[in-house]
């Protein structure tokens, strides 16, 4: 374990009270199976809390606070299953918006997303692109008044939430960050709900015309590289609450759950499952604080090592603790009324999130130096 500021401790505590107090197993049911599949009072509640506002810029009327305190927010949330677009909107849409040099508009957007005003969602993976943050096929022509778009985003949850997406399109001069708003002419969002019961979607750009203002960077690539490492650092804090929940409740079970007049949980082979459990959710709450340290890093390929190597533990140590789970449970372990099957559907999708472990095992080769022979 690794010692904690006060800062973060004090945002852990009143995360974990808003949890038991104000979002239930039996709430959270209620909002996945309600229309919009996410509640607009939880976000204010969350907002009122100052929790979107955490990576938001002072300038902007934001708490300014690094990615430690993301950290302790995203592992409670882990642990409470939110299904509010927090890591699309106040992750990893407020990162691309913070890093890029102060704006009006950017900083309108900022100081919105902040107060609860506003969702806004990070479109740049396409459906052909699969992991690769290189490959953006969605257009942007200059006009007389400003730019047309056109093109086909995924977007990640939130979908149906979102005020504005923040679309990266390719320029005859590189890849450009664009701001659109939900109701431009020509935008439309395809909204599906995931295995984990999160809505996700696909954004589709029929030339959707836009303003020169909305052009918030022109070589925005890295930018959004670092975004999107700002959302897997988050991601890594999200699967070790994940983790250590599913963990909780199957120990629960195993000191209930009488077999040979005796609790499961007195058989050794089980005792040494449950070992193994504990060791992937050690495991990945350490390199979810690695991750946490390193996205902050301005040496680019050294921050993409850790990263890399953080999603690699976090999605292998997600595929072992949800699998391992569901069979110490038994049948029951996949039916929709035991909360650990949730837990279970939550920790396969955020495995594959921003990449699967293989995408990122190759990610952090890449990032390896050998020497060279003379």
């Amino acid at each position: 374990m690794f010692e904690s500021g006060d800062i973060e401790d004090q945002l852990a505590q009143s995360v974990s009270r808003f949890i038991a107090r104000d979002y239930t197993f039996a709430r959270r049911n209620l909002i996945t199976a309600s229309t919009p599949g996410w509640s607009d009072a939880v976000w204010r509640s969350l907002a009122g809390m100052g929790l979107l506002a955490i990576g938001v810029p002072e300038r902007c009327d934001g708490a300014g606070l690094d990615a430690f305190a993301t950290r302790s927010v995203m592992t409670c949330f882990g642990r409470g299953l939110l299904v509010e677009p927090y890591l699309s909107s106040a992750v990893v849409a407020t990162s691309a918006l913070s890093l890029l040099d102060p704006t009006p508009v950017g900083d309108a957007w900022l100081s919105r997303l902040g107060c609860g005003d506003a969702v806004a969602l990070l479109a740049h993976h396409e459906p052909d692109s699969r992991f690769d943050l290189n490959v953006v096929g969605t257009t942007a022509t200059i006009t007389n008044d400003g730019y047309r778009l056109r093109g086909t985003k995924l977007l990640g949850n939130g979908a149906g939430a979102a005020t504005a997406v923040l679309v990266t399109a390719r320029l005859a001069s590189g890849v450009g960050l664009f701001v659109v708003e939900r109701e431009a002419a020509g935008v439309q969002i395809r909204e599906c709900r995931s295995y984990d019961g999160q809505r996700v979607g696909e954004l589709l750009l029929v030339d959707v015309s836009l303003p020169a203002s909305a052009l918030l960077r022109h070589d925005a690539l890295q930018l959004v590289e670092h975004a999107i490492d700002f959302g897997i650092a988050a991601a890594c804090a999200e699967t070790a609450g994940l983790i250590e929940e599913a963990n909780r409740r199957t120990l629960e079970h195993l000191k209930t759950r009488r077999q040979f007049g005796q609790p499961i949980g007195a058989f050794q082979v089980l005792q040494h499952r449950m070992a193994d459990m504990a060791i992937h959710h050690e495991l990945t709450d350490s390199m979810a604080w690695l991750a946490a340290r390193d996205v902050m890093s301005p040496d680019r390929a050294a921050r993409r090592r850790s990263l890399s190597a953080a999603k690699v533990v976090a999605a292998r140590a997600a595929r072992f603790v949800s699998q391992q789970a569901i069979q110490l449970h038994g049948g029951m372990g996949m039916t929709e009324e035991l909360e650990v099957s949730h837990y279970a559907r939550r920790l396969t999708a955020i495995g594959i999130e921003f990449g699967d472990s293989d995408y990122h095992i190759e990610e952090f080769c890449g990032t390896l130096e050998f020497p060279v022979n003379a």
